[in-house]
């Protein structure tokens, strides 16, 4: 039977059928030896080592170790990867990081460093999270850029009269004066100061400003979450490091954001929709980044709970106080730490983001992890974004596994993802990507040609109808098993998901910016 069906039918038992059971101290001669924790004598702490900075791990930087920690003479030298180097840290800082690449090593009890303010440096890991939400909103910057070239040419049923300032900008932050000099617009929409929360309008995230602008007396409780905003400016300036992102020009990528823009609007279909559908990704990675840097925190990162908890309560105090509201205001807004969901992280990989990993698998190294449903999916959504970023992807028989599972609603890796709703959510987010048959050529080819389960060669290259979906392109004659190509758009939603995604549009439209 399943674990899942087991657990199912352990929650159905009911309280009076179960059993007490008396629990007897067990005797000393019968207890097994106590295991050896960090910092005991006997305990085997690790040395990281960066293995193309050393081929083996010099006896002379071992013994400098050990004087550095006396009383701890049991070290082991491990060759890991900066990127998952907070992964095995038992506590970890950027100052970790910043000596692994200075020195190639790092001991494993090495004391964290801490900075803060507005200059507070942040981890390697941190910065991924954060540039991955600078490069989206730049990108997102292009589909306002597309919109507002095509609205005097189109008689579309617009919502937002200006798409930087009503739709992007109380996603990414606020709008500054270098960037209305820079556009030479005088005739920008005005805005409140930048708020340093999101909030939840059913299941999407947006901007607080009406909130903070109408009568608060008798309105309902808003659920937001931290989030450092920046200006436009700044997100317009994201576009630095598309060449990092992607291995196309962004003049390439701008170019055909419009091209697909105009073709829905052609089609008569309103693209703010695509706009709106967009910015929630802006917005999760941009919760997602703020969580990362708050992680870095002395309470976080030493794992003292009542510090955590009370440093917690201070920075949502905090978050409130800077958006102009207090906990004691007739319209309570309730701000909470970021969620961790297989959906946001499957939202934020396939943008390229890190995702948010909850305590357990934070500290896993990223080959250890792979046995945890929720970093199955995430792996799997990691590879599409990368695939339709840079055109070219391995399929291995290990996500083609995963695909399968998908496909067939037969959960082998990812059973865990039964216990919630929102848990499942993500596979569905991910079979989205494709339609089934692209999904099922990709299977076929990986796990069952005739040779076997092997590797692929993937390609994604956006085709010249942005209004049709993405299809797998076959060879003139025979199918080469070894490579599968696959043209597609930039900007792919299926109709079902353009229906949704339009319904959620016009529920911004009394309003005309997207916000709460």
């Amino acid at each position: 039977m399943p674990f899942s069906e087991l657990r199912k039918a352990a929650a159905s038992v009911e309280d009076h059928a179960v059993e007490e059971v008396e629990l007897r101290p067990i005797p000393p001669e019968f207890e097994g030896p106590r295991v050896p924790a960090p910092r005991d004598p006997d305990y085997v702490h690790s040395v990281f080592y960066d293995p193309q900075r050393f081929e083996t791990f010099p006896d002379r930087l071992l013994e400098k170790v050990r004087r550095e920690f006396p009383g701890q003479p049991l070290w082991q030298p491990e060759p890991v990867n900066v990127a998952s180097l907070h992964g095995w840290m038992a506590t970890y800082s950027w100052s970790h990081t910043e000596k692994f690449l200075r020195d190639g090593y790092v001991a494993e009890l090495e004391a964290p460093r801490f900075k803060s303010g507005p200059d507070q440096t942040r981890s390697l890991r941190s910065k991924q999270a954060w540039d991955a939400f600078l490069v989206n909103a730049s990108f997102t910057e292009a589909i306002a850029d597309a919109l507002w070239e095509c609205r005097p040419h189109y008689r579309l049923n617009w919502v937002f009269g200006y798409p930087h300032t009503n739709a992007l900008a109380p996603i990414v932050g606020k709008v500054d004066d270098t960037y209305r000099r820079t556009r030479a617009v005088d005739d920008l929409v005005d805005t409140e100061p930048g708020t340093t929360i999101l909030c939840k309008k059913g299941t999407l995230l947006v901007g607080p400003r009406a909130i903070l602008n109408r009568r608060r007396n008798g309105s309902p409780t808003a659920i937001a979450y931290p989030a450092d905003p920046v200006t436009l400016t700044t997100a317009s300036n994201g576009r630095s490091l598309y060449s990092g992102w992607t291995s196309n020009t962004r003049r390439e990528i701008l170019k055909r954001v419009k091209q697909e823009v105009r073709a829905w609007c052609e089609a008569g279909f309103n693209p703010e929709a695509f706009l709106i559908w967009v910015l929630q990704t802006v917005a999760i990675l941009r919760v997602q980044a703020t969580d990362w840097k708050g992680r870095e925190r002395p309470a976080y990162v030493q794992g003292d709970a009542d510090a955590k908890r009370r440093d917690d309560a201070a920075e949502l105090d905090l978050k409130l106080t800077e958006s102009g509201l207090q906990r004691g205001d007739d319209c309570p807004i309730e701000v909470r730490r970021a969620p961790v969901t297989a959906r946001a992280d499957v939202i934020s990989m396939l943008a390229g983001g890190i995702g948010l990993e909850d305590e357990a698998i934070w500290r896993d190294n990223e080959v250890l992890r792979a046995n945890l449903a929720r970093q199955d999916i995430g792996s799997l959504a990691a590879w599409i974004g990368r695939l339709k970023r840079f055109h070219r992807e391995t399929l291995s028989p290990w996500h083609a596994r995963l695909i399968e599972e998908i496909l067939t609603d037969t959960p082998v890796s990812l059973n865990e993802l039964e216990m919630t709703g929102d848990d499942w959510s993500a596979p569905h987010l991910i079979r989205a990507q494709f339609p089934d048959d692209v999904w099922r050529g990709l299977v076929d080819a990986a796990l069952y040609s005739e040779r076997g389960e092997t590797d692929v060669e993937v390609s994604y290259d956006w085709n010249d109808d942005p209004l049709q979906q993405a299809a797998i392109l076959l060879n003139e004659g025979e199918r080469n098993e070894e490579k599968v190509a696959i043209t597609g758009p930039l900007l792919d939603l299926s109709a079902r998901r353009r229906g949704w995604w339009s319904e959620q549009l016009e529920e911004f439209r009394q309003a005309g910016s997207l916000t709460i």
